[in-house]
């Protein structure tokens, strides 16, 4: 019998493993985060909506009723500040005036065609991180996922995923671009930056984690496994070293087998089970 593990953060969850393509929903639904009053730390929120002026890089009217400020929202990895203009949505870290979360309503097509390539996708998304993510060219950020994902009726867009790699580790920062197929522009924008405050050399074995992974699953078949180290953010000032390892099976009945498995890199315990099914 498979079993449940859900004792982490969903936002933590969906950092640590890069699985974040739906992140603009959860974001604009403050799927994973609390409400809160400001805080009297950190910046305020009229330079919080500078900062915001100073990262679209035009003149917004901060006054207008369709900018508004929807509270603040505190997240395992830190709190923000939630604003909007119109449909864009924009999260704003507290403490540093960093710009971690931005959706622009207007970059999406309605065309929903693919008409550029994934190198120009690739290279959009690339001159926009090295322009917003201050630390991109002297961090060993490398490129860990480049897709196309087709929503459907909802379009197609490329997602492409940077991450800051310490003696073969992915730590918490990272950079989630996702860019419109048909004309190229950036639709959102997620950025962490975090300094790394614990030991990266695991206890466990890459091949004990892998183990422990197919062990949470029934009988598979031709089942294929990648594991890779990550930092992850359970909860607040709290960083935690994990194996991430993704199981694929071959299907029983037409379904899709296999799922993720988040294992504790220092005591092999499960952190996350996500079967597929």
């Amino acid at each position: 019998m498979m079993k449940q593990f859900t004792k982490i953060s969903i936002i933590s969850v969906i950092i640590a493993s890069l699985v974040i393509a739906s992140f603009p929903a959860a974001a604009l639904t403050k799927e994973g985060g609390q409400d809160l009053s400001p805080s009297s730390t950190g910046i305020g929120i009229d330079e919080a909506k500078n900062r915001i002026v100073d990262f679209d890089g035009n003149s917004k009217n901060l006054n207008s009723l369709d900018f508004k400020y929807h509270g603040s929202i505190k997240f395992p990895y830190g709190e923000v500040y939630d604003f909007s203009e119109g449909k864009n949505r924009y999260y704003v870290n507290k403490e540093n005036g960093d710009i971690e979360f931005a959706y622009f309503s207007d970059a999406r097509s309605s065309s929903h065609r693919v008409h550029i390539d994934k190198q120009q996708a690739k290279n959009n998304a690339e001159i926009f991180a090295k322009e917003k993510y201050k630390t991109f060219i002297t961090r060993n950020m490398e490129l860990t996922e480049s897709t196309l994902i087709d929503h459907g009726a909802g379009g197609q867009e490329y997602a492409f995923v940077w991450s800051e790699k310490i003696n073969g580790v992915s730590t918490l920062n990272k950079i989630y671009i996702t860019v419109d197929s048909d004309n190229g522009k950036i639709i959102s924008y997620l950025a962490k930056e975090r300094e790394t405050k614990i030991n990266l050399e695991p206890n466990v074995r890459q091949s004990d984690a892998v183990r422990a992974a197919l062990e949470q699953f029934g009988n598979l078949k031709d089942s294929r496994t990648d594991a890779y180290l990550s930092l992850a953010c359970p909860e607040p000032d709290v960083q935690q070293l994990v194996w991430i390892v993704k199981v694929n099976a071959a299907p029983v009945d037409g379904l899709v087998q296999g799922g993720q498995v988040v294992v504790d890199a220092q005591n092999g315990k499960i952190i996350l089970f996500n079967p597929f099914n």
